[in-house]
This record gives structure tokens, sequence and C-alpha cells, in this order.
């Protein structure tokens, strides 16, 4: 049988309880490592951890609890320690459930609880120097110091008739005993109550449920092969960033489907792609990996990792975005705004070039017609090629000195200083946007990345 999971969960008022049910310990088929085993998952794995057994346990029945000291050698908390309290932290609270169980618990003659009988009577240190009564008494200590609480309730027999018993999982449950079932109810709530609180991995974190799939599929193989000793510490290591790679991925591609988004839009200014990427970043995909359970330590080491596949500076110097994800999108933006950019010039050109071919016109047309051509172009112009393709204009305007040395009223050394006065111009634009405006946006993402 092994260990079977609920299809179904039960909803908490602050955690979703998956049920798991192992088969009894000492079963038919089982065998002192396949005990060891299921019993070592089934801890590990669980914040509440129902025991049940059948009738009064009494003190000699502790031996059978020996996997607990088995247990103890398979796990290593990495605190170096042997006291044993350090195993409380990784442990569950356990539930000590005795079934069939008719007559109230005493003690000398006094009705006691059932927690109060197991402590003072199953769980109290017996005296005596017997090879079987030290056991015995480090069995109760390990109960004593490993489990967060402990808690011990009855449940009497759903029925007296044997053929009910035989079939319970047919039964019909007006025909079980009225005890029973307002006992069981009374379980269903204890446990309910008390499995509200969800699992933590003993660095505080919580087990979420791709942590708990992570931690099964980790456990598992460690648990079937008797020669592996269980390091936690390594353990939630490894199952956290197993957890992280996997949101990791998922983030990547939804960053990257995000930017394939915005490609339709382009040209951008480059401020307003960064800031796309950034606010989307910091709205999403920030905001769902402060949900993952990861230590803080491994959090800031893993969330860097992912802010370089998404965005990379380049060296101090420059203080430039020259990798990551994102790097590819900035690339293409700034193609398609040179070819936009490009392509309004031809527009805006196609007039002025009529024009030359008109006898009549003049220098003053022609810088009234490229003063427009400017402000149009200023006005028109899209994304960070733009003061680019404008530099560009200058050397082309230039280019053309001898065509418009034939218009009248030509200048030749005013053309020229008008023409160097807009190229340094552009020039000192173009710099400060290299040099500052990239530099300031870089900062700025990585302040909204983090916060």
């Amino acid at each position: 049988m092994g260990v079977w999971l609920a299809t179904r969960t039960l909803k908490g008022n602050n955690a979703t309880i998956l049920v798991l049910d192992t088969e009894g310990l000492d079963a038919h088929s089982a065998d002192q490592r396949r005990d060891d085993g299921i019993f070592l998952l089934s801890v590990l794995l669980s914040s509440f951890l129902i025991y049940n057994s059948t009738g009064v346990p009494k003190s000699n029945d502790i031996n059978k609890m020996a996997y607990i000291i088995r247990l103890a050698q398979r796990i290593d908390t990495g605190s170096g320690g042997s006291t044993g309290q350090d195993f409380r932290l990784h442990f569950p609270h356990l539930l000590w459930l005795l079934r069939d169980h008719f007559l109230k618990p005493t003690i000398g003659n006094r009705e006691v609880t059932p927690t109060e009988y197991l402590n003072r009577e199953v769980l109290r240190f017996q005296g005596g120097f017997s090879d079987k009564e030290i056991t015995n008494n480090d069995i109760r200590r390990a109960i004593l110091t490993f489990f967060r609480s402990i808690e011990c309730v009855t449940l009497p027999s759903p029925s007296i008739n044997q053929e009910i018993l035989r079939n319970m999982d047919t039964a019909d449950p007006e025909k079980l005993e009225e005890e029973f079932k307002v006992g069981m109810n009374k379980l269903v709530e204890l446990v309910l109550s008390r499995a509200d609180s969800p699992k933590t991995l003993g660095n505080g974190s919580v087990v979420t449920a791709p942590v708990f799939v992570e931690l099964v599929k980790n456990l598992v193989g460690a648990v079937n092969d008797p020669n592996v000793v269980v390091s936690i510490p390594s353990l939630v290591e490894i199952v956290q960033k197993e957890v992280w790679n996997s949101f990791e991925r998922e983030s990547v591609q939804k960053f990257v489907d995000f930017l394939e988004g915005l490609v339709p839009s382009f040209p951008l200014e480059e401020s307003e792609l960064i800031a796309a990427a950034s606010n989307y970043y910091r709205e999403d995909i920030l905001k769902n990996s402060k949900q993952i359970s990861i230590e803080q330590r491994l959090f800031q080491i893993l969330s860097q990792q992912l802010l370089e596949r998404l965005i990379k500076k380049g060296s101090p110097q420059e203080n430039m975005i020259d990798g990551g994800e994102i790097h590819r999108y900035i690339v293409k933006n700034r193609e398609v705004s040179e070819a936009f950019c490009q392509n309004l010039v031809k527009d805006l050109w196609k007039p002025i070039a009529v024009k030359l071919l008109n006898a009549g016109y003049s220098m003053e047309d022609l810088q009234n017609d490229l003063e427009n051509f400017h402000l149009q172009f200023a006005n028109q112009g899209r994304g960070p090629a733009k003061l680019k393709v404008a530099a560009q204009n200058m050397e082309f305007l230039k280019e053309q000195e001898l065509y418009f040395s034939q218009l009248k009223g030509f200048q030749k050394q005013l053309f020229e200083q008008e023409l160097q006065t807009r190229q340094e111009k552009l020039r000192c634009e173009e710099a400060e946007q290299k040099n500052n405006n990239l530099q300031n946006q870089y900062q700025e993402l990585q302040k909204k990345l983090h916060k």
C-alpha cells in the first residue's frame, strides 16, 4: 500500500489541507526498512500526524515505536547538536488516536484525560537498567522531544456487528454506533483546528503546493535508500531552488511574451519601453516571486540571477543595458525607430526635391522649407534613433550644397554655419541621451525591480 494521497483537499481558515494515508506500521506485507521509510516520509511531509492504535497502550507497548529512534539516525538537521530539540523544527504535531476504545482512562482509580494518561503512564520514564528498559526510555525521550506537541484522543468502535466492520467502506452510516459518530465528528473538528497551520520547513518558510511537489520528489528517492541520511538543510535548499527554477522559466517566458506584445507599437521611446517592462515585472512577476516560500538569503541570490536573465548591466563605466531578454527588444526598437525615421525623412524631403527643380525657387524659400522640414521631423519622429537620423539629415543636406549653391541668394558661409550649429546641438542631445537618460532608466529599473 505505501502512502496514499487523497484526491480531494480540505479547506481550513489558514491553509489547504492535504490528507495522506499510510499503511499501518508492522503491516502484514511490511518489513522494518519499509516501515522506517514510510514513517520518515510521513514525518517530513506532515504538519499534523495521527498515529492510531487499538485499545489502551501500556508502558511496555512503547517498544513498538522503536522506528522513531532509527528515524533520528536517518535525519541530519545541520545543527550539529545531539539533544534532539532541533528535530522539533522539522517534525509535525502528534495526535495519538486510541481506536475501538470504550473505557475511560484511569490512573489510580481516578479518571483522567487521554492526553494525561499518555503522558503519565505510557511516556513516563521507567526505572531499571535492562537493555529493553533503556531502549524504551530512549523511545519515550524521542517522542517527547521530537514532536512539536502531543495529544491523545479516544474513539469507540463503529459497531459490534462484525459484518459491518468488515465492510466499513460501504457501511450504512445509519447503522453505525451513535457514540462512534459523535466521536468521529469531534475528531474531525479537532484535526481541522490543529492542522490549519501551514506546514513549514526548518527555516520557517511555508510549504506551498509547488514546494510540496518538489519535497515529495526529493524525499521519495532518499527514504527508499537505507544508506542515505536526509540532510534537512540540503533538502530545503534543493527544493527551494527547484521551485524557483520552475518559477523563473515561467516568468522569463511571460516577460518575453509581454515584450513581444509591445513590438506592434514600435518604435517607442526607450524610456517608454523600459518603463513598460519594469512596471510589468514589478506588478506581476515580482509580486508572484514574493509568494514563493524561500529563505531570504537564497531569494536575494536567485532574484538577482533572474534580473540578469531579464536585464543585464554593462561595464561600470558605461552603466548601460547590454544584455538580458530586454536587450533584444531594445535593439529591435532602435532598428524599427531608425527605419521609421528614415522613411519619414524621405516623405518630408520629396516635396522639397520637387521644388528644387523649379527655376523660381530661391534660397529663402529653401530656408523656410528646411525649417518646416526640421519641425515636422521633430514632431513626427519616434524612438531612440530619432536623434541619430536627425544627425544623418545634416550630413545629407551638406552633400546637397552643390545644388543649393545654384539658388538665388545662396550664401555658402551662412549655410555651413547653420548646418554646423544644428549638428553640434544634435550631437550634444544624442550624447546626453546615451550617457544620462539610459543610465537613469537603468537605475530606476533596478529600484523598481527590487521594491
